[in-house]
């Protein structure tokens, strides 16, 4: 009997392992990792940015470029749909889809899975879904409980422990299914009710990066970055895809203005142009198998069972997480070790003063701060108690009061800001800043130009600001609020 249960057991150890071999084997094949290995070389965990960081980052640019083009392949005539999605991915940040059915916002995320390796998991929202159907729950033994053995009750991780997540019409979930993800979002970790915290990352990661901490925290980590010691919940590679039917509102949980803030970019998907149904009917009819993305469904201990065998599978699996932090430590200076920055030349260093950084951060905080201008000075400045402190609002006045703010002035008396109910918030110049430095990243410049401003700017404010009621009957929007202070802001 002990002999047959030790044969069963080996077949389900064995079968484990070859299903996790499968998950490698589509996260090496991806599009992503053979770039990589084209643009860094067969040894990724021995590149120099010491001695290169120019050619690192000139690298990277093109990995980057490359990867948009070939998610271009099968998302047609929506360049934005593409664009910002592929910037969420690298600034490791949130993106609220927002469309008709059938305007390819499910293909865009799962497409951008498949090419990028990286574990993806999808989770239709409905009305009686519980948060435990998203976040995971324990799971009891009894053959073990009744031997009182300590592994009777083990964590199953749900769906969101994972790198690409899409939350389909999340709306459609009730408030405490959202009120998870969103704690995921911005903290990257769960909190099981009566558990610790868990932080949020693929079983297939945590597995690969205590194998790779154990054998590399002396030699450094993939692409010359520090290996990233298992735990560290700030440099989980986790980016949720949230998509929302604008005219359908039976049965669904609208998000709050409070829970559409948590995302840093919000895409309007629309119909794509009549140029581009030829091209999307050739890529759908044209043949050939559709994207398949890694979908783990092992836990952290199977994976480590194929990694304690195949030490080289870490590589692929590991690389996509580590090409993504390499290109947001030349943005912004990324904690890995204790209290040191790994510092690869960012574009924004917060050790330099306001005036040393460029007029392009400068402009990126004067839109976000005027998006709350709704009235003129001598009314109060804004009309609003409260949302500006006394200090700030000193500083407002000094700026107004220069020669450079007769624009400002301008726009505070114009007809599309004095429907301002509430503009961005200090978290919409924080979400602004990394993705006005990704674009100008992207186009090979190292300072924010104004055509970057403006690539990203509708897409991180269009949800931050809140009309009052007379901006609908006189059809004043958000876009149009933008634009105004965009140009004002360029233009001075």
């Amino acid at each position: 009997m002990a002999g047959r249960k030790g044969t069963s057991l080996a077949a389900t150890t064995n079968e484990r392992v070859e299903k996790a071999r499968a998950d490698v084997e589509l996260a090496s094949s991806s599009f992503l990792y053979k770039t990589l290995k084209e643009h860094f070389g067969e040894k990724l965990d021995k590149v120099d940015l010491a001695n290169s960081p120019q050619e690192a980052r000139d690298a990277c640019r093109t990995v980057l470029t490359k990867l948009e083009e070939k998610l271009g392949e099968r998302i047609r005539g929506q360049p934005e749909m593409i664009h910002i999605p592929l910037m969420s991915l690298v600034l490791g940040e949130h993106v609220l889809l927002e469309g008709l059915p059938g305007v390819g916002k499910t293909e865009i995320v799962k497409w951008l899975a498949h090419v990028t390796g990286l574990p993806f998991k999808r989770v239709q929202f409905i009305p009686d879904m519980l948060p435990s159907d998203l976040v995971g729950k324990n799971r009891i033994d009894p053959a073990k409980l009744q031997q009182m053995a300590p592994d009777a009750v083990k964590w199953v991780s749900g769906p969101l422990f994972t790198s690409v997540l899409l939350a389909d019409e999340i709306n459609r979930a009730p408030s405490k299914v959202q009120a998870a993800l969103l704690e995921a979002m911005g903290e990257n970790q769960i909190t099981p009710l009566g558990q610790v915290s868990r932080v949020v990352a693929s079983p297939i990661h945590r597995a690969a990066l205590k194998l790779w901490w154990q054998k590399h925290q002396k030699d450094g980590g993939l692409l010359g970055l520090p290996t990233i010691p298992p735990g560290r919940k700030d440099l989980v590679q986790f980016t949720a895809f949230a998509t929302m039917n604008p005219i359908e509102q039976e049965g669904t949980y609208p998000l709050s203005e409070a829970q559409v803030d948590r995302f840093a970019f919000k895409v309007d998907v629309p119909y794509p142009p009549e140029a581009s149904y030829h091209d999307i009917a050739a890529v759908v009819f044209g043949g050939g198998k559709p994207p398949e993305a890694m979908e783990p469904e092992l836990e952290e201990e199977d994976y480590s069972l194929l990694f304690g065998k195949d030490f080289a599978a870490l590589e692929a699996v590991l690389a996509p997480m580590y090409f993504l932090l390499l290109c947001r430590s030349f943005l912004l200076p990324q904690i890995i070790k204790g209290d040191d920055y790994v510092h690869n030349m960012p574009m924004f260093d917060p050790r330099k003063p306001l005036p040393e950084l460029g007029a392009g951060v400068e402009r990126v905080y004067r839109i976000a701060l005027l998006t709350n201008v709704k009235t003129p000075a001598e009314e109060g400045l804004l009309g609003h108690d409260g949302i500006y402190s006394q200090r700030e609002q000193v500083d407002i006045r000094r700026f107004l009061n220069r020669p450079e703010g007769k624009e400002y002035r301008e726009l505070m008396a114009s007809r599309h800001c004095k429907y301002v109910q509430a503009g961005a918030s200090p978290r919409g110049f924080l979400k602004l800043l990394p993705a006005s430095l990704c674009q100008a990243f992207l186009a090979g410049r190292d300072q924010i130009e104004d055509e970057d401003i403006r690539s990203v700017v509708h897409a991180v404010l269009r949800h931050r600001i809140h009309m009052d009621v007379h901006a609908r009957l006189e059809g004043v929007t958000p876009t149009e609020v933008i634009d105004t202070v965009t140009d004002c802001v360029l233009r001075g």
